[in-house]
């Protein structure tokens, strides 16, 4: 039986493993009305720019998580969580070459696999990332006590699929080093022409 969750029936940032029914699946649609959404969203916004010079965003930035999860118990993982997850969404950033500012928008698909982390420090998984679980190879992670964090896991991974450098164009010719002039939309005497 699965159940769906929505903004009305919202997933709360840790999940006790045993408090969820085995083979019982979980599926939530998550935005930035979830508390913890939020707070990802709002360090993303911190790690780019907000607004424009003038102080007003152009774009809605907005971070939208699909997220399914299953309790499974076996005897070579014991209890194990396997989750997949979608995040998809878009901040007002600045370009790394001019600063102009920027829509970066990301797509990112994740499929992970929780197990005991009594496991972490044998040698079979103490340099894995990945395992075979649920007829599939997920990444691999550790829960302990029982303790799912799906904050930090789609942390992880949202910060993994954001732009580091994102140009606004890729032909962006940048700013001139000596004044600052945006080559974009002139030339001064410190380039070439």
């Amino acid at each position: 039986m699965q159940q769906v969750g929505t903004e009305a029936h919202k997933l709360p940032q840790t999940v006790k493993i045993t408090k969820l029914p085995i083979d019982d699946g979980h599926v939530y649609d998550l935005t930035s009305t979830n508390p913890w959404i939020e707070e990802l969203l709002s360090e993303l916004m911190v790690s780019g720019m907000e607004t424009d010079p003038d102080g007003i965003p152009q774009w809605d930035s907005h971070v939208h998580v699909n997220l399914s999860f299953t309790r499974k118990h076996n005897h070579t993982y014991r209890d194990h969580l396997i989750v997949k997850g979608n995040i998809v969404g878009a901040y007002q950033t600045h370009c790394v070459r001019c600063l102009k500012p920027m829509l970066s928008e990301f797509n990112h698909i994740f499929e992970a696999c929780f197990i005991p982390d009594m496991f972490e420090k044998t040698p079979e998984y103490q340099d894995a990332t990945h395992i075979y679980a649920g007829d599939s190879e997920l990444e691999l992670y550790f829960h302990s006590k029982g303790i799912i964090d799906f904050k930090e896991l789609i942390h992880e991974h949202l910060f993994l699929t954001v732009d580091e450098f994102p140009l606004h164009d890729e032909e962006c010719k940048g700013l001139c080093f000596t004044c600052g002039i945006n080559l974009n939309e002139g030339s001064c005497e410190h380039t070439d022409n």
